[in-house]
């Protein structure tokens, strides 16, 4: 996985993937 704090995308995405299950999160995270 690619949860780096330090990623200025991260920070963007963290946010928006907290509200998604964990099915949903897992594409977009792969697809990034």
């Amino acid at each position: 996985m690619i949860f780096d704090p330090s990623a200025p995308v991260m920070k963007v995405e963290v946010p928006v993937t907290t509200r998604l299950p964990l099915s949903d999160i897992l594409p977009v995270v792969a697809m990034a």
